[in-house]
């Protein structure tokens, strides 16, 4: 190789070796760059995988906050929607499609929303979009949507609406909320409210609210109308409730309040008055109960009722007064079911009837039942009242204690508004006195009766015995006493004695059997009178008398025969002897206490035996005149003792049980005078060793004048007789003037067809004031006889007398 070539392959190799130089150079360069691009993907690799940690944790963020999102929409039942105006799009959240029923790929128009909305309410959702779009805000709005298969739910929208920056609208963020549950609860409770007003306006309520820490106090409409007051008329404050309670009521009221909030009461029920805005008062029934506390359990609301019961309590008060007269009325007042049983009697009831009211009610008034009326009467009033009539009539009644008594009822059927018969009333009136006021009074008229007969057939057969007296005693008079003739006028003595008894007791019965009273001791008189009656029996008088027993005013004799009468009867009942027990004790008689006796103090007189007592079926009877059980009575005896006893203005009643003897009781006015009058006449009756006297007499009988001349003259003394006031006053002028006056002038009150002796004393006592008249009569107990003294008599004698009688009356006229 020349040089040449060899130069030149020099050059090259040194070409070759710097080329290979700058290779290796670069290599080393990019060997560096590479290294530091290595490091630098080292670091980026490592930033890479931070960012992918980063972003497997956001991502997991994502999907839990997406989770939870979903979870919210499904809680509250809401959705999401985004509608973009520019382009039209709309995209909603799975848990809108499940709210309005669309399916998970179902592409959502405007039109198919629409197509949700309920008819009814798509002109508010579409005014509410124009609005939207016009203002360029959303209003919130609710409305209803169709749902699958005809389900209609409540969705309430909000949104945002997103403009550009030209204020253009892009979009609008819609929240859609499913709200049927909260307006079913709305409906629900404006149902319940509308229910609650009603219920307050019909039932009259209003209804009040405290706020026991303000202290305010709502008061609804309805509180303040019932009241007369506009709606916030008055401030919503408790004292202004206060202020219009009744005075009287405001410390009951508040007290109720309070004991309700101490929790001493489970309900605030009160009743007051509450001022009208007129200034009439309402009553009120407040009610109310806690229904808020503090943790602490103090009170924080209280809530309640006002309800107008002015109507009520007005009828309550009527009740009342009705019910305090029903309970107070001296009437008997019984309430029955439908079925009869007793569930009201009133006080009177149980006063009657002894029983309590626990005893009879729940009982059949059948209890009361006397045996007295028959099944059938029963049955009549049942059917009667059942049929809804009225049945009235009397009723005989058992007491508790087994006495009898008699009312007078009304027993109506009571209606229900539905003309139902819900119970039966009874209104009675104790009768049982009045029956027997008015066989009291059927007795006294029956008594007059027989006194007007009586009256007439007494005078006529006392002038009789009259003439008989006088006749059988001049008899006497002529033979001794020895004589067989004297033995037999004495026993016709006795008969004409036992017919003027007779008499007597007829005149008992007569108008003119007034009694002549005089305070007596009747302790005296009975034990007298009763000793005389049962001398020579065997039976033995028991006295009793109270210590200060009262003397009463009466007719002696009339009541000597009234206690003899009943000493007798007593006797006869006791035929194999025992006792009589008699006793007197003072006795007053309240107001209304006995229906035939006055208010006043008396003189209670018993006569009880141990006799057979009086058969039921008599005791009814034993007062009527003639009415007798003995076989020689005259049925006289009682029927006088009632009649004595009625006019000395007292009470004679029996009880007797059949076997077991008998009990008399009389009352007779006791008497305030405590000095007995002693009306004996002491001394001899006889007239002898007297100047000469003359006496006048004048009757309508002749044998009467014949008999009375010749027992006149027996004893001495000069007689002349008239047969009528026109001669009696004749013979009386001629004897004053030849001066041979009449020492006694002897008037029979009663002359038939011609004047007096009432009449005629009047003409003598003109003549001379002070001259001696007496008055004789057959009408024995007459008032005017018995009153003969204001008539101008000096005395009275009564027919029939005897020659000892009148001798008696003239010796004491004469004395």
């Amino acid at each position: 190789m020349n040089a040449k070539e060899i130069q030149v392959s020099n050059k090259e190799h040194k070409l070759q070796e710097k080329k290979l130089v700058e290779t290796i150079q670069q290599l080393k360069a990019t060997q560096q760059q590479l290294r530091a691009n290595n490091q630098q993907l080292q670091a980026t690799e490592q930033q890479l995988r931070a960012l992918n940690q980063q972003l497997e944790a956001s991502n997991k963020e994502l999907i839990n906050s997406e989770y939870k999102l979903k979870t919210a929409e499904s809680i509250a039942n809401m959705g999401f929607l985004e509608w973009n105006f520019k382009s039209g799009n709309i995209i909603v959240s799975d848990s809108l499609r499940t709210l309005f029923g669309f399916t998970k790929d179902e592409p959502i128009t405007s039109e198919l929303l629409y197509t949700k909305v309920y008819p009814d309410d798509i002109s508010l959702v579409q005014r509410n979009l124009e609005r939207t779009l016009e203002e360029k805000k959303y209003h919130p709005v609710d409305y209803r949507i169709n749902k699958q298969h005809g389900e209609i739910r409540w969705i309430s929208t909000k949104a945002e609406v997103i403009c550009d920056q030209n204020g253009e609208i892009v979009s609008l963020l819609a929240v859609y909320i499913d709200i049927t549950n909260r307006k079913r609860m709305e409906e629900s409770l404006k149902q319940s409210e509308d229910r609650l007003s009603k219920t307050l306006m019909a039932a009259n309520d209003g209804m009040w609210d405290w706020n026991l820490k303000t202290n305010e106090v709502y008061f609804d409409p309805r509180y303040y109308a019932m009241a007369g007051y506009q709606v916030d008329e008055f401030p919503h404050r408790l004292e202004e409730f206060q202020k219009r309670i009744h005075p009287d009521d405001v410390d009951y009221v508040m007290g109720q309040a309070g004991k309700h909030l101490a929790g001493e009461t489970e309900r605030f029920t009160v009743e007051f008055r509450f001022k009208k805005k007129n200034n009439d008062w309402l009553w009120i029934l407040g009610r109310g109960i806690i229904v808020e506390r503090e943790s602490s359990g103090k009170p924080l609301r209280f809530i309640g009722t006002h309800t107008d019961i002015t109507q009520r309590k007005l009828t309550e008060i009527e009740l009342n007064k009705l019910s305090t007269a029903v309970a107070q009325s001296p009437l008997i007042i019984a309430i029955t079911d439908k079925k009869g049983v007793l569930q009201y009697v009133n006080a009177r009831f149980t006063e009657i009837t002894g029983y309590t009211t626990d005893e009879v009610i729940g009982k059949n008034p059948r209890i009361l039942q006397s045996g007295e009326h028959s099944l059938q009467m029963y049955k009549e009033l049942w059917k009667t009242v059942t049929s809804g009539e009225v049945w009235q009539g009397e009723l005989c009644n058992k007491k508790k204690n087994g006495q009898l008594y008699w009312e007078s009822a009304s027993i109506a059927p009571v209606f229900d508004s539905r003309n139902k018969i819900t119970n039966y009333m009874k209104i009675s009136e104790d009768i049982t006195e009045k029956k027997r006021a008015l066989v009291e009074l059927q007795k006294i008229e029956k008594l007059k009766s027989i006194g007007t007969l009586a009256g007439g057939i007494a005078h006529d057969f006392n002038n009789m015995l009259t003439g008989m007296y006088g006749y059988v005693t001049l008899a006497q008079k002529k033979l001794d006493s020895n004589h067989p003739a004297y033995q037999y006028l004495s026993e016709a003595e006795k008969s004409m004695d036992r017919a003027t008894k007779l008499t007597n007791q007829l005149l008992t019965f007569s108008k003119g059997g007034e009694p002549v009273k005089k305070v007596t001791d009747l302790a005296g008189l009975l034990e007298e009178t009763v000793r005389f009656d049962l001398s020579g029996s065997s039976i033995k008088p028991v006295f009793t008398f109270d210590q200060n027993l009262s003397h009463a005013e009466i007719d002696s004799g009339q009541i000597q025969q009234v206690f003899s009468n009943l000493t007798i009867n007593a006797k006869q009942a006791s035929s194999s002897g025992g006792c009589i027990y008699i006793s007197g004790s003072n006795y007053a008689v309240r107001e209304q206490e006995h229906p035939s006796l006055k208010p006043g103090n008396y003189v209670k007189i018993v006569f009880r035996d141990e006799g057979s007592g009086i058969a039921p079926e008599n005791l009814t009877r034993i007062f009527d005149p003639f009415f007798t059980t003995k076989e020689n009575g005259s049925g006289l005896g009682l029927a006088t003792t009632y009649s004595i006893i009625k006019k000395h203005q007292g009470y004679v009643q029996v009880h007797s049980v059949e076997g077991a003897g008998t009990e008399f009781t009389i009352f007779l006015p006791a008497s305030k005078n405590k000095n007995p009058l002693n009306s004996k006449v002491s001394g001899n009756h006889r007239i002898e060793n007297r100047p000469s006297i003359k006496i006048l007499i004048m009757d309508d009988e002749k044998i009467i004048r014949e008999m009375a001349i010749e027992m006149l003259d027996s004893l001495g003394i000069i007689a002349e007789s008239a047969s009528n006031g026109e001669e009696t006053l004749r013979i009386y002028r001629e004897a004053r003037g030849g001066k041979a006056p009449f020492d006694i002038i002897i008037l029979d009150l009663t002359i038939k067809g011609g004047m007096g002796g009432k009449e005629t004393v009047k003409e003598i006592l003109k003549i001379n004031p002070n001259e001696k008249v007496i008055v004789s009569s057959g009408y024995t107990r007459s008032v005017e006889l018995n009153n003969f003294a204001s008539l101008g008599f000096i005395a009275k004698i009564d027919k029939p007398y005897t020659l000892q009688k009148l001798e008696e009356v003239i010796f004491k006229v004469l004395r």
